[in-house]
């Protein structure tokens, strides 16, 4: 049995920087970079994975299943690449 937690310096965990959760000066910082345009859960599984998908835009959302196979997979990656032109999504 494992009995040592992990502080959050070892964790790779971190802030994903919300709007609400920055300051000023970050929040202008921010400006400059590419942001996040969909957020992705993903609940892996043996057969099949279920994803839930969030279109930060629109705020559209989805639900699927992808099979659980390495073409299935490359292929849900082109395809979220390609419906979101290649722009930052984050996967939690």
């Amino acid at each position: 049995m494992h009995t040592q937690m992990l502080s959050f310096e070892d964790s790779a965990i971190r802030n994903a920087g919300f709007s609400g959760d920055v300051g000023e000066k970050e929040a202008e910082e921010m400006n400059g970079e590419e942001q996040i345009v969909a957020w992705v859960g993903i609940d892996w599984a043996d057969e099949a994975h279920q994803v839930w998908e969030n279109n930060v835009g629109t705020g559209g959302r989805q639900n699927y299943a992808v099979k659980h196979s390495g073409e299935s997979l490359q292929e849900w990656l082109i395809e979220l690449r390609n419906r979101y032109g290649g722009k930052r999504v984050a996967v939690v």
